[in-house]
């Protein structure tokens, strides 16, 4: 067993898990979020591609939105043990960009509907994708991240490629997006560290 399986395990049987997860370096929030969006994508496509009972289907949902809960809940407590990092201004500047980028998300629903009378998701899921890579590519500018730019570069190609097809398969096409832009190189960013 390595040195670093021996920590985890010591810090989850001796209680200080919590305490480890604080430790970790900023990047682990990329990690989680990448993680937790990829799995919530996934699931709309892999419940779709196949035939699962509908309490399958429910209990699948349900733990994918806990989880997003869970990441919620794990960045605002994270953000809260770490707020001297809110002083420095690239947090700030990351901080309003995702926020940003979160408002933007709701009102091209608001827009949509009410210049439509309805919304289309495949069109609005293939905006959606591409705000999301705009937002990888400025967040991988700002912190440096090579490999997060180029995450959000394949993104927004994987939004154009999105365009062209059916909702469930844009599903799919976004959940190799969060792999790309955010988990692979959110574990490089936690190498780094």
């Amino acid at each position: 067993m390595n040195k670093q399986n021996e920590e985890w395990g010591s810090a989850l049987f001796g209680g200080n898990l919590m305490k480890k997860l604080m430790d970790q370096p900023a990047g682990i929030l990329v990690v989680l979020w990448g993680w937790a969006q990829f799995l919530n994508y996934f699931r709309y496509y892999f419940v779709r591609q196949f035939s699962f009972s509908f309490i399958t289907c429910k209990t699948l949902e349900y733990l994918t939105n806990g989880l997003m809960v869970l990441a919620l809940l794990y960045t605002l407590n994270y953000l809260y043990v770490h707020r001297i990092l809110l002083k420095q201004q690239v947090t700030k500047s990351l901080l309003t960009i995702w926020i940003g980028w979160l408002m933007v998300l709701v009102f091209i629903n608001l827009i949509q509907h009410n210049v439509m009378g309805h919304i289309v998701f495949e069109m609005q899921h293939t905006l959606f994708m591409l705000l999301t890579a705009y937002a990888i590519l400025t967040t991988g500018s700002m912190i440096r991240s090579r490999w997060m730019w180029i995450g959000g570069v394949l993104f927004a190609l994987l939004a154009l490629g999105a365009s062209y097809t059916t909702l469930k398969n844009q599903m799919a096409l976004e959940a190799i997006g969060w792999m790309v832009g955010f988990v692979i190189p959110g574990h490089i960013l936690m190498r780094r560290k």
